[in-house]
Order: C-alpha cells, then sequence, then structure tokens
C-alpha cells in the first residue's frame, strides 16, 4: 500500500506542479473546435466506405456519448449536416479539415512530453508531419471503435436479446469497454516514451472510472439547475459542451500523470527514500529498493568499476585506504561513492559496512539524470552535500 500511496501522492503534486487546470481550458479550447472535422472526417469515410450512413450515425452518436454530454446532438446535428454535402468535400476540403485538427494534436503530444519529461528537438517540419500522422491514427482509432460498436451491437443483440437480464448488463459494460479500449490507444499513440502495459492500463483505469464517477454527477447538476447559464439564451448548450470538454481534459491529465509515475515509480520512490530516511526503514520499500550490509561487509574496493553511488538510509559506513586506514566514518543520511560514478572512474577507497544491517540506497547515473529532470531541488541538494562532505575530506 505504501507504493500505491507514493505513486497517488506524486501524482496529485505533479499534476499541481504542471499546472494541469490551465492546460485543460487549453485542450477544450482547441478540442471543441476540432471535434466537427473529426466528425466530419469519420462520416464520410464511414458512410462512404465502411457502412451505410445510418450505421454510421447510430455508431458515432454511441461513441461520442462516451466523452460528450448529452447536448453532443449540437455537434454531431453540425458534422452530419456538412457530410452530407459530399459533393462539396474534396482533396482540398478533407486536407483542410485535417489541418484543423493538427493544433489539438500538437498541444496534446506537448502536454504528453512534458509530463513525460521528453525534450522535443526536432525540427518543425518533422513535428508538422508527425501531427498529421497523429491525426490520421486517431481518425482510424475512432473509425476502427464505430466499426467495432456496430458488430459488438449486432451480435450481443442476437445472442442475449432473448435474455434481459444478461443483454441489459452487456449494455452496461459497452460504453466502459469502449472507453478503455479508446483510451488504451490513445495513450499508446501519444506517450513519447516506451513504458509497460500495465502502467498504460493504470491510467486508463483511473480515467475511465474518474468518467465514470463524474458524467452522472454532471447530469445530475444539469438537471438540477434547468437555469444556470439561462442568460447565455441559446449559447447555454455550448457552455455545457465547453464546461463537459474541460473537465474531461482534466479527468485525462490525471490518468496521464499515474501512468507516467507509474513509469518512474522507482525514481519516485528513491526521492520518497532519501526524504523520508529512517521512518521508512522497516518497510518492504527499504528490502525492494536498497542493499542491506552486516558489519564489515565490503560494498566496494579499490580498483572496481564506479557505476554507482550510495545513500545511507540506516547504519554506517567505513572509508578506508590502502591498508586498512580509515579515512572517514559515515552515518544516516550520508553520501558517497558519487565521484567515481559521475566521472565514470574506477574507486579510490574501499567502503565497508560498519554496523549490522547497515541500509544503502543505490543510485546510478541513469537514475541521477532523472531525478536531475523531475526534481532538480532535489538533485541540487545532494550536490550541496557531496561538496559539504569533500571539503570536510
Amino acid at each position: 500500500m505504501t507504493g500505491l500511496y507514493i505513486i497517488i501522492v506524486a501524482s496529485i503534486k505533479s499534476f499541481i506542479k504542471n499546472n494541469h487546470f490551465m492546460t485543460s481550458a487549453a485542450l477544450a479550447y482547441y478540442g471543441i473546435f476540432a471535434s466537427i472535422p473529426m466528425l466530419i472526417l469519420a462520416a464520410l469515410l464511414l458512410g462512404g466506405y465502411f457502412t451505410s450512413s445510418t450505421s454510421a450515425t447510430v455508431g458515432l452518436k454511441q461513441i461520442t456519448s462516451i466523452v460528450l454530454p448529452e447536448q453532443q446532438d449540437v455537434i454531431l446535428q453540425e458534422a452530419y449536416t456538412l457530410s452530407s454535402l459530399k459533393g462539396s468535400w474534396g482533396l482540398i476540403g478533407i486536407v483542410a479539415c485535417v489541418w484543423s485538427i493538427t493544433p489539438l494534436m500538437s498541444t496534446l503530444r506537448l502536454v504528453f512530453a512534458n509530463i513525460f519529461g521528453e525534450v522535443n528537438r526536432r525540427q518543425f517540419l518533422i513535428e508538422l508531419a508527425i501531427d498529421v500522422v497523429v491525426v490520421l491514427l486517431f481518425l482510424l482509432i475512432l473509425i476502427s471503435l464505430v466499426i467495432g460498436s456496430i458488430i459488438y451491437s449486432h451480435v450481443t443483440s442476437v445472442i442475449f436479446k432473448q435474455i434481459p437480464f444478461v443483454y441489459q448488463l452487456i449494455g452496461l459494460s459497452t460504453n466502459l469497454l469502449i472507453s478503455i479500449a479508446a483510451l488504451t490507444a490513445f495513450f499508446y499513440v501519444l506517450i513519447p516514451v516506451r513504458t509497460g502495459f500495465w502502467n498504460i492500463l493504470t491510467g486508463v483505469l483511473v480515467t475511465a472510472f474518474l468518467w465514470a464517477l463524474v458524467k452522472p454527477s454532471f447530469a445530475y447538476f444539469v438537471v438540477a439547475n434547468p437555469h444556470f447559464g439561462f442568460a447565455l439564451g441559446s449559447l447555454k448548450t455550448i457552455l455545457m459542451i465547453i464546461l463537459w470538454v474541460y473537465m474531461s481534459f482534466f479527468i485525462l491529465l490525471i490518468g496521464v500523470e499515474f501512468t507516467a509515475n507509474m513509469h518512474r515509480r522507482g525514481i519516485i520512490t528513491l526521492k520518497y527514500l532519501i526524504e523520508t530516511g529512517r521512518a521508512t526503514i522497516n518497510n518492504a520499500l527499504t528490502y525492494q529498493y536498497a542493499k542491506l550490509y552486516n558489519a564489515r561487509d565490503v560494498v566496494f574496493k579499490t580498483g572496481d568499476a564506479g557505476g554507482e553511488m550510495f545513500y545511507i538510509l540506516s547504519g554506517e559506513v567505513q572509508i578506508t585506504e590502502s591498508g586498512g586506514v580509515v579515512i572517514s566514518q559515515l552515518t544516516e543520511g550520508r553520501i558517497f561513492g558519487e565521484t567515481s560514478m559521475l566521472l565514470h572512474t574506477e574507486r579510490t577507497h574501499t567502503a565497508v559496512a560498519a554496523m549490522d544491517n547497515t541500509a544503502l540506497l543505490p543510485i546510478n547515473v541513469s537514475d541521477f539524470d532523472t531525478l536531475s529532470r523531475h526534481d532538480p531541488q532535489l538533485v541540487v541538494t545532494l550536490l550541496r552535500q557531496m561538496a559539504g562532505q569533500s571539503a570536510r575530506l
């Protein structure tokens, strides 16, 4: 449970640190303008190549109902009306639709990269080409979901319609399954690093759960406050859509933060152990991430490769020269072995545990680099401590 607690706390902190309240507002703005051209392209392709216009309409409505409130009909009606004018949709019109969606995809990719700590060093034209490819991938995902939903609904109605209880249960689970499938594809396309399936699934499930929780609450709010936005007249519907899209991106970014922190949970745990110290010595995290030594156990000796430095969680360590002469006695909270790690050189001294149950937290170069990107203040603190120790030696 401690590991889950660390991930939750880290996700909340990073959400606030990255100012996702404002990010959600920006994404909602882009999302509203991108939704109509995306639905137009989906309706054109579905109605023209994959299924009938009626089936496409029903399928799109079912899919969009997952991420849009009941007021979705306003957007859908605009998309259907425009897509029905097939004679006016040539190559230029399709290119214009794709172009109008790219700002949303570009912003999403930038947000995901920021959350995962990735720096963009590609040229503008390459970035633009990637945005277009991402738009096409999302269009393919949307079409696949609609087709899958149509087939799924047809199969379940044929097989289970005679069993009302099972049919209703399947109907209730359909939106959840579609949400999980769509979000999983969404995360795989936009996450800029390679990460494990379970890391992605964690963020997906968090997002799907919060969506399932918030959507009926939002619907209840609308019903319970019929005069909300009354002064806006016919623009009230647009206000409701904007609010819901904002909340949807807000929830989505929470899920992305969970995935990012699951991806770097090792570093987060290192940080947690360093900051909490002795208070965590007896829990499972210590036995998972720390190395335990008894008195007179050698941590490293002169001439060994310096691949990592060590943070003393508990116990004591003696640094000795040739002949066993003790030149330094280090206690908990101290760091040693950093010079060889940072300079990629061999060890110039020998380190020996001076007490039983001495717990040492190893930090390699990759861990140190990741910490420097995600928590530079902690790295500055460690560097000051290293400098202070060097001055005393």
